[in-house]
């Protein structure tokens, strides 16, 4: 039974996955990011983390956010910025997370 379970929950994840890699999109060129000159507000505590500015997916494309403040999941956590990422068709942009 353990077995079955396993392997189960072994093959969701492959097909989640597998969607996931799918849900991307592709682009020939590298979208070049806005100038804006927007001041950063204050922290809203210490505790917080400033997110750059990044490109977000959008069913239309991607779409250029803004940055904003946040509060690091746990203790020692860091951002890793956003990057595009060279496939063999072009780009795809790898969103930022946390590490």
């Amino acid at each position: 039974m353990k077995t079955i379970l396993k392997s189960a929950a072994l093959l969701m994840f492959f097909f989640a996955a597998a969607l996931s890699v799918n849900a991307q999109t592709i682009v020939r060129k590298k979208p070049v990011a806005p100038q804006t000159t927007a001041v950063r507000p204050p922290a809203p505590s210490p505790k917080h983390t400033w997110v750059s500015d990044e490109w977000k997916h959008d069913p239309k494309g991607y779409v250029w956010k803004g940055g904003h403040w946040e509060t690091p999941p746990k203790d020692k956590a860091f951002y890793v910025k956003g990057h595009w990422r060279h496939v063999p068709k072009g780009y795809v942009w790898m969103p930022g997370h946390w590490k």
